[in-house]
C-alpha cells in the first residue's frame, strides 16, 4: 500500500453531475467510524475509482458484438482514439497514426468515432449505475460518487465501510480476487503516459521516493506503524469488497466490464485502478 498526500481536485467540464470531488478530499467525520487515527484523517479514507475499460470499444460491441472478436479500433480523424486489447496485442496503441495502425496491423477495422453522443449516453447510464449503487452501500448517501470523465468516476466509500466494521461482530476477511500493490516484490509495476509515452517503474519510485523516507515529518501526517496497518486493513478487507461490488452491479446493469482501485485518495485510488487491466480490482 502507497501512501501519499496529493490528489487532484479539479472539476471535469464534461461531468453532469453537481458532486464537487472535493467531497473525496474532505476529512471523514462520522461519529461511527473506528479509525484510531484521529489526527490522521487521510487514514481512515477509502477511494475507490472505476475505470472502463477500453470504453469506446465496449461501445461499439454494444452495437456489433462480432466485433469482439475482431481486432479493431475507433478512430478520430487521422489518429487511433482507442483500440480493443485483440488489436494491442497485435502492436495497434492509443494514439497512433491510422496508417500506422493499419501497417502494424492489415486486418484492423477502423471505426469512425467522431460522433460522441452515442458515448455520451452510454456514459450516462453507467455513471446512473455507479452512482446508484455506491448510495446502495451500507451508510446510504453518506457515502459520495464524482464522475471523472466520460469512462472513469469515484466514490468515497468511508462511510460504508465504517458502518460495516461498527455493526460486524467477527474478524474481517476477503477473498476477493484482486492484486495488491507491494504484496508480491518480485512483481514490477510500470505506468505509462498515454501522450508522452514516458514511463516510471513503481517498484523503484515506491523504494527511492517513499514519503516516509523523504520527510521525518511524514511520519506525523501519516500515523504510526499501528494506525497505518489498521489503514490496510480497512481498504483490503473492507473497502475492497464494496468496490468489487460496484465494478458487479456497473457489469450487471450495464454491461460494461470495467477495472476498480482501492486507496486512501483519488490520485491513488486511480492509479491502482490501472495497475492489472482489463477488467481486475
Amino acid at each position: 500500500l502507497i501512501y501519499d498526500d496529493t490528489s487532484s481536485s479539479s472539476s471535469d467540464d464534461e461531468d453532469e453531475d453537481d458532486d464537487d470531488l472535493g467531497c473525496l478530499l474532505r476529512p471523514n467525520n462520522s461519529s461511527s467510524s473506528l479509525a484510531t487515527a484521529k489526527n490522521t484523517p487521510l487514514l481512515s479514507r477509502s477511494i475507490v475509482h472505476l475505470d472502463v475499460d477500453a470504453f469506446y470499444c465496449q461501445c461499439e460491441e454494444m452495437s456489433n458484438p462480432d466485433l469482439a472478436t475482431k481486432p479493431f479500433a475507433v478512430g478520430q480523424k487521422h489518429i487511433i482514439v482507442t483500440c480493443n486489447y485483440i488489436a494491442r496485442s497485435r502492436g495497434v496503441s492509443k494514439l497512433m497514426l491510422r496508417t500506422a495502425a493499419m501497417k502494424a496491423c492489415p486486418e484492423l477495422i477502423i471505426i469512425e468515432g467522431s460522433d460522441l453522443e452515442p458515448y455520451r449516453r452510454q456514459a450516462r447510464k453507467i455513471y446512473n449505475a455507479f452512482r446508484t449503487a455506491v448510495a446502495a452501500l451500507p451508510g446510504g448517501t453518506a457515502n459520495f460518487s464524482k464522475k471523472g470523465g466520460m469512462d472513469e468516476m469515484y466514490a468515497d466509500v468511508s462511510a460504508a465501510v465504517n458502518s460495516f466494521l461498527s455493526s460486524s461482530k467477527h474478524a474481517t476477511s476477503n477473498d476477493v480476487d484482486m492484486f495488491v500493490y507491494g504484496d508480491d516484490s518480485s512483481t514490477r509495476i510500470s505506468i505509462a503516459e498515454d501522450q508522452s509515452g514516458a514511463t516510471t517503474d513503481l517498484n523503484d519510485a515506491a523504494s527511492s521516493f517513499s514519503c516516509l523516507s523523504r520527510d521525518p515529518d511524514a511520519r506525523t501526517c501519516w500515523g504510526n506503524s499501528v494506525e497505518r496497518d489498521e489503514c490496510r486493513n480497512r481498504l483490503h478487507d473492507v473497502a475492497s469488497k464494496f468496490a468489487a461490488m460496484l465494478r458487479l452491479a456497473v457489469k450487471k446493469e450495464t454491461g460494461f466490464r470495467a477495472c476498480a482501485g482501492v486507496s486512501t485518495s483519488p490520485m491513488l485510488s486511480k492509479l491502482a485502478s490501472d495497475l492489472r487491466k482489463p477488467d481486475s480490482l
